[in-house]
């Protein structure tokens, strides 16, 4: 996957706002996928993973399933050497400056609603940035790393990357190691199964989306 930035500076870290647990959150422990990882329990809101969900969904709707992505906010608490985070909020990328199978690269549009978005909400913070990678497994391609290591120098910000062709939705979400470098796939790394681990997250009695399998 190529996926490129055009950001004119990382916005200046201040510091984080009091921490909200969200309500009915789904949990992911990082430690369990990746031993040596900064980043130590992530909670995502239900709103949250039904927005990623439902975007994903869509993507699929197009005979040539393209890469598609967006930036996760939320809030993090130092826990010792390592970080919790809450994730409250997907924003996706509406309007990529390009997108294929293998290649998304978001418009400047969506970098000015992120600085917008992120302006009005004091109590967020840029965690990290989703993206697909439908058919071709879920990873950091060479240029992913590159780009994290560029736009998302935070030791609390994470990556997660989801294949939208598979009948669990195969993903990972990845943080940097204690020693600053980033995670990535491994052949003994087991890889996140989203309908499963998020099944609570996704039926609510009020907003229900169906787990499709890929067809």
């Amino acid at each position: 996957m190529a996926l490129q930035i055009k950001y004119r500076k990382a916005p200046a870290e201040t510091a984080p706002p009091d921490w909200v647990m969200p309500s009915g959150a789904c949990q992911v422990t990082l430690t369990d996928y990746t031993p040596d990882s900064r980043v130590r329990h992530v909670w995502f809101a239900p709103a949250c993973i039904r927005s990623i969900h439902q975007w994903v969904l869509d993507s699929r709707q197009d005979f040539l399933v393209p890469e598609t992505g967006g930036f996760l906010l939320g809030q993090y608490q130092a826990a010792d050497t390592q970080y919790d985070l809450a994730i409250h909020t997907f924003m996706p990328g509406q309007a990529p400056a390009y997108s294929s199978p293998n290649r998304l690269e978001f418009g400047q549009g969506d970098l000015l609603a992120l600085d917008q978005l992120l302006q009005a909400s004091p109590a967020l913070r840029l965690i990290g940035w989703f993206h697909t990678h439908p058919g071709h497994t879920p990873y950091l391609s060479e240029t992913d790393l590159i780009l994290h290591d560029r736009f998302f120098r935070e030791p609390y910000q994470v990556a997660l990357v989801l294949d939208c062709l598979t009948h669990q939705f195969d993903s990972c979400l990845l943080a940097r190691t204690h020693a600053g470098r980033m995670n990535n796939v491994t052949p003994a790394m087991p890889l996140i199964g989203w309908n499963e681990l998020f099944a609570p997250c996704l039926t609510s009695p009020s907003d229900h989306l169906p787990l499709r399998s890929a067809s």
